[in-house]
C-alpha cells in the first residue's frame, strides 16, 4: 500500500499476512431493450437475487429500515409496474441513463462528462497548429531518422505515469492537446520542447528546460493488449456511478417505486457496455460495488475509507510502491494488470488522514462504516444519507474527465 500526496503527514500501516481475495460464482446477463436498459420481465424474474450481495454492502439500520422494506416490495412488483418505473426513470430530466435510439450501446462517458468542467489542458501545453485528436494511423515513412524509428510504439513516463503513443513523426500524449510533431535539428530530436538524450531501444531519456529530465520506458505488451478492457473498466465505473446518483435522487424525492427498480439493477451489477465479453464481465464484476463514493474496509489492515477514484491497471509510479503482499494478492499473472483504487482513510484510523492507493483485492465494500470521519471529504465528496454512501464532487468529476482523455488519476483542481 502507499500514499497519495495531499500535503498531509501520513503514517504507513504495519504489514500483515496476505489474505486471498474472495471470488464470485457467476455473472448473469440481462436481456436488453432498444434503449440499453434491461427488460422489466428480466427484472421480475430475478426476485430471488434481489438480496444477493447485501453482505457486501452491509446492513441497514435505524431510519433506513424503511428503505429495506420498499426494496423487498420492489422485488415482487409486476412487470407492468416495473416498466412504468423504468419509463419514469428515463423521463427524468437528469438524463443519466438515457441510451441511443438505434439500439447501440449507450455512451455514458459523454453523459457523465458533459457540462461538468471546461476543457482540461496541461499547464504550459500548447495546441499544435493543425493537430488532430487522434494519432496518425499511417505507417512511418522509411526515411525517418534512426532515433525516431526506434521510438515507434507505446511508452510510459516513469515519474507521472502518462502514456505516449509514437506513430511516424507524430506523438499523442493522451492529455487532450492533440498530436505533436517531432522535429530534428542541430540539437537532435525534440518533441514538445524536450530533447532526446538517448537510452533507446527500451528506455528514452529526455531533457526538459534546463536540467530537468524525463524518463520513458516501453509499455509492457500485456498492458497494451488489455487496452479494450481498460476502456470497458471506465465505462462500467462511470455507468455504476451515475446509476447510484439516480438512486440517491429517487430516494430523496420519495419515489420509492423507481428507487426499488434501480436498486435491483445495482445489486445485479448493471452497467456493462454492450460489447463487453463474458471474460471482461467476470473481471469487472469483482469490483462492481467499488465506485467513487463507496465506503470500504481494508481486508487485512481493517482501516475504514471511502473510494475517491480508480485505475484499471498499475501505472509505473505506483508499481514501485506496491508491497510484495499486494503484488501476490492481485491473483493475476502480472501484478500490474490489477485495478487500483485511491481511497480517503478515516481520520480515526490514521492520524491526520490522507489518501492511499490500494489494490482491488484488498478492499471490502461496507455501508456499516458510513459516515466516514475525515476533514477532507467535503472537498471531494457529497454525502448521501439515503444510500449510506457518497457521490463524487467537483474535483472527482474533473479527475474523471482527465481519465477519459487517457491521463492518470490525480486530485488536482482545474
Amino acid at each position: 500500500m502507499f500514499f497519495f500526496g495531499l500535503g498531509l503527514q501520513m503514517h504507513r500501516a504495519m504489514p500483515a499476512a496476505a489474505v486471498k481475495p474472495t471470488c464470485f460464482s457467476q455473472v448473469q446477463r440481462l436481456p436488453w431493450d432498444c434503449n440499453g436498459m434491461p427488460h422489466a420481465s428480466a427484472l421480475a424474474s430475478t426476485q430471488g437475487n434481489a438480496e444477493t450481495g447485501w453482505h457486501r454492502e452491509g446492513t441497514l439500520s435505524g431510519a433506513n429500515i424503511a428503505v429495506a422494506i420498499f426494496v423487498g416490495g420492489a422485488a415482487v412488483l409486476s412487470g407492468r409496474r416495473l416498466r412504468r418505473a423504468l419509463h419514469r426513470m428515463r423521463a427524468a430530466d437528469a438524463g443519466l441513463l438515457h441510451g441511443p435510439r438505434n439500439g447501440d450501446a449507450q455512451d455514458v462517458r459523454q453523459l457523465l462528462l458533459s457540462g461538468w468542467t471546461p476543457e482540461i489542458r496541461i499547464p504550459g501545453a500548447r495546441q499544435q497548429i493543425g493537430a488532430s485528436t487522434a494519432t496518425d494511423k499511417c505507417k512511418p515513412p522509411p526515411d525517418l531518422p534512426s532515433e525516431l524509428q526506434a521510438l515507434q510504439g507505446h511508452w510510459e513516463d516513469l515519474a507521472i505515469g502518462f502514456v505516449v503513443d509514437i506513430d511516424g513523426d507524430k506523438a499523442n500524449f493522451h492529455d487532450g492537446t492533440g498530436t505533436w510533431k517531432t522535429e530534428v535539428g542541430s540539437s537532435g530530436l525534440t518533441l514538445r520542447g524536450a530533447t532526446l538524450l538517448g537510452g533507446l531501444p527500451d528506455l528514452a531519456a529526455w531533457r526538459i528546460r534546463g536540467n530537468m529530465d524525463m524518463i520513458w520506458q516501453r509499455l509492457d505488451p500485456e498492458i497494451v493488449n488489455e487496452a479494450q478492457l481498460h476502456k470497458r473498466f471506465f465505462h462500467y465505473k462511470w455507468a455504476r456511478t451515475m446509476l447510484r446518483r439516480r438512486i440517491s435522487s429517487a430516494m430523496a424525492q420519495q419515489d420509492f417505486e423507481t428507487a426499488g427498480a434501480l436498486l435491483l439493477l445495482w445489486k445485479r451489477g448493471w452497467g456493462f457496455h454492450g460489447e463487453t465479453t463474458l471474460e471482461q464481465e467476470l473481471r469487472l464484476h469483482a469490483g462492481r460495488f467499488l465506485i467513487p463514493g463507496a465506503c470500504v474496509v481494508h481486508r487485512r489492515f481493517g482501516y475504514r475509507a471511502v473510494v475517491l477514484g480508480c485505475e484499471p491497471w498499475v501505472r509505473a509510479p505506483r508499481a514501485h510502491a506496491l508491497s510484495a503482499q499486494e503484488r501476490e494478492a492481485s491473483g493475476t499473472r502480472m501484478y500490474r494488470l490489477q485495478p487500483l483504487y485511491c481511497v480517503l482513510v478515516d481520520d480515526r484510523d490514521m492520524a491526520g488522514g490522507g489518501a492511499l492507493f490500494v489494490p482491488e483485492a484488498d478492499l471490502e465494500p461496507s455501508q456499516d462504516i458510513f459516515p466516514i470521519h475525515s476533514c477532507h471529504k467535503d472537498r471531494f465528496l457529497e454525502e448521501s444519507e439515503a444510500i449510506r454512501a457518497y457521490l463524487p464532487g467537483r474535483v472527482l468529476k474533473q479527475a474523471a474527465r482527465r481519465q477519459h482523455l487517457g491521463m492518470p488519476f490525480t486530485l488536482q483542481e482545474a
